[in-house]
């Protein structure tokens, strides 16, 4: 990935850094011994400074030759990146039309859900109760369980059938919403829960 890549040229031109240094530090050593007398005496640690120096060397040639490599391809995941967003940008406006449009029928489809179940409410929603401080809540809510039953085909006396396995993430996310407004509006039911977790009332 590209902060992979810019990850690896730090860290190439850290040791090119690293190199260079070593390279200055033995160059430094050579120096030290200018006369033609204290070279001669010297003569083994002058060698062992300059085998130093040209290993050093041939590294700092491979990471400027790595760093190179990298910065190419940094660049060309950049400009990837780059057209990603561009073609992403391009899409996001009619995507998030559509996302209204998809949203505004789901609505009108709950709404229109939820006037057939004034006219003539099935067994399994005459237990939920409106609610006098916000009446939109009971046709948002049965109008979402028959959306619910609907998508999923649920045939069962209780309003939702039976819980769906976490795996089914939508769905289950879909299940737990309309079930806390099931509960919410639903007195019996929340007491009999309250009693069955040994809470007195």
């Amino acid at each position: 990935t590209l902060q992979q890549k810019e990850r690896e040229l730090d860290d190439t031109v850290k040791q090119l850094g690293e190199l260079r240094a070593r390279m200055n530090d033995a160059q430094r050593g050579i120096d030290r011994f200018d006369g033609g007398w204290s070279r001669f005496r010297n003569r083994d640690t002058i060698d062992t400074l300059q085998r130093d120096i040209d290993r050093a060397s041939g590294w700092a040639s491979e990471s400027e030759a790595r760093a190179a490599t990298l910065r190419s391809e940094i660049a060309g995941l950049a400009g990837e990146h780059d057209r990603a967003v561009a073609h992403r940008d391009t899409l996001r406006p009619p995507l998030d039309a559509r996302t209204i449009e998809i949203r505004t029928q789901l609505n009108a489809d709950a709404s229109l859900r939820a006037a057939r179940v004034e006219l003539d409410t099935p067994p399994y929603l005459r237990g939920i109760q409106r609610d006098s401080a916000d009446p939109s809540r009971w046709r948002t809510t049965v109008g979402g369980i028959e959306q619910y039953r609907a998508a999923y085909g649920i045939n069962a006396n209780d309003p939702l059938g039976a819980r769906p396995g976490y795996l089914d993430r939508n769905r289950a996310d879909h299940y737990r919403r309309l079930d806390h407004n099931i509960e919410q509006l639903t007195p019996a039911r929340a007491r009999n829960q309250d009693l069955d977790m040994g809470i007195e009332l």
